[in-house]
């Protein structure tokens, strides 16, 4: 029972963690992080890299910005995005270590 009384705040605030982890169990996600954690980029650039549509890399880089795991800027009528802080790139390269690791 002390254990649990330990623990509990710390589970207690772990609400809404599962979503943000989601964002790496897909591949095309997974990629244009990756690409991000390597360079701020244009749409059209992730979508040359992950090789996917332009609306398919937006609608994943505007879900990624609703998690609060990207940012963007807009310069004329490209817009740009990078990770939204050094945590987010920490992670990403945990995961590839653990991937390189795994293989």
């Amino acid at each position: 029972m002390e254990v649990v009384q330990r623990l509990a705040p710390l589970v207690d605030t772990l609400d809404g963690v599962g979503e943000i982890m989601s964002i790496f169990a897909d591949d095309t996600r997974f990629k244009i992080l990756v690409a991000l954690s390597r360079s701020e980029l244009c749409v059209c650039d992730v979508g040359a890299l992950v090789q996917a549509s332009s609306s398919s890399v937006s609608y994943h880089l505007r879900n990624l910005f609703r998690v609060g795991v990207v940012k963007y800027r807009r310069e004329g009528k490209l817009v740009y995005y990078r990770l939204a802080d050094d945590a987010v790139a920490k992670l990403i390269g945990e995961v590839l270590h653990y991937t390189d690791r795994a293989q």
